[in-house]
């Protein structure tokens, strides 16, 4: 491929490129009548190039001071024509970026990035969804879900929620309803409110979060008319357990979507920790279903691993949730492992 970079009457550059870029050599030709071109001895090393798209702004070569004078008048004195429309427009759009962004002061906000390079991501606007979990709810009776990310991502229904409510509606509806039930993390409730609607729950369950969700879960509460089967309740990670979980000594803990947030972290390992010690090791299971985003997210569960005996859950849906980097475990103390069976 032959780049023109001038076109005089007396002489013309040749650059051709010979597969590498350590193999370049320059011709000197002249239009004039008589003269034959000359190829410098020494082959040349292009040591800078910068510029737009069809523009060249700067070139900077190793050759003898004769040739490279003549170069860089030439370079001053002429520019690249772009060869087709596109390539203008092109060229044009580049340059009024690059001349918006030299003639405005720096800004350091992470949203002040310009949406053509990097959309800002589009949310799921408040409203209500309907989940029947299919076919494990009456198509007439509903789960009913209102979500809303005005407080919080935890305001929106996450795939690991749908898979740990399938679940327990599917393989824990037989026995569930005995347990003394807890929901960490619970965002809108949607793992504890299935429980509640699809299964026979004896202890009314408490589903907890911090206090940004804590009118989201009140409202989806009554919204399906479960107030005698579910309280909510304000459960901040890393700190003493409220009197009323302390109280109920939960044996049942539904996780779904608890791993996001890398700092929080060892906040959440140590709630997990106090809530097991609540009960015999036997008696408490916390059934965790998390979607793998990031490499510190496994991190995470080698953590966990470490503290507690860790079991994966066997699931019918496991080849298509697995696709998706989803998973499901139980968390039990580390003094007694159990096994994990479908009921």
């Amino acid at each position: 491929m032959h780049y023109f970079i001038g076109r005089s009457i007396s002489q013309n550059l040749l650059f051709a490129q010979n597969g590498s870029c350590h193999s370049q050599s320059f011709v000197l030709c002249s239009r004039q009548k008589g003269v034959k071109p000359q190829r410098t001895k020494t082959p040349l090393k292009a040591s800078g190039l910068i510029g737009l798209t069809t523009q060249l702004t700067a070139l900077i070569f190793t050759t003898p001071a004769t040739a490279r004078d003549k170069l860089k008048a030439k370079i001053r004195r002429r520019k690249f024509t772009p060869r087709s429309r596109g390539q203008k427009q092109e060229n044009n759009k580049m340059k009024d970026i690059i001349n918006d962004r030299s003639s405005s002061p720096p800004v350091f906000s992470p949203l002040a990035i310009d949406a053509d390079l990097a959309p800002l991501p589009e949310y799921k606007a408040a409203g209500e969804t309907k989940i029947n979990f299919g076919g494990l709810l009456p198509a007439t009776a509903p789960l009913r879900l209102h979500e809303d990310l005005s407080s919080g991502c935890g305001g929106q229904l996450w795939p690991a929620g749908m898979v740990l409510a399938t679940h327990m509606l599917r393989d824990r509806r037989s026995s569930i309803g005995r347990e003394r039930i807890l929901e960490l993390g619970a965002g809108g409730g949607l793992v504890s409110l299935a429980v509640a609607r699809g299964c026979d729950v004896e202890t009314p369950m408490l589903i907890t979060d911090q206090l940004e969700m804590l009118a989201l879960m009140e409202h989806n509460i009554r919204l399906n008319e479960v107030e005698d089967k579910a309280k909510a309740l304000i459960l901040n990670w890393g700190e003493p357990l409220p009197q009323q979980v302390v109280e109920l000594k939960p044996t049942v803990v539904l996780a779904a979507d608890c791993v996001y947030f890398e700092p929080a972290f060892p906040l959440l390992l140590q709630t997990l920790t106090d809530l097991l010690a609540l009960s015999p090791p036997k008696e408490c299971t916390v059934y965790f279903c998390f979607k793998k985003r990031r490499r510190a997210d496994m991190q995470f569960l080698k953590k966990a691993q470490k503290m507690f005996s860790v079991v994966e859950v066997p699931d019918q849906d496991r080849p298509v949730f697995s696709r998706q980097n989803l998973f499901l475990y139980a968390i039990t103390s580390k003094e007694e492992a159990i096994k994990v069976t479908t009921s």
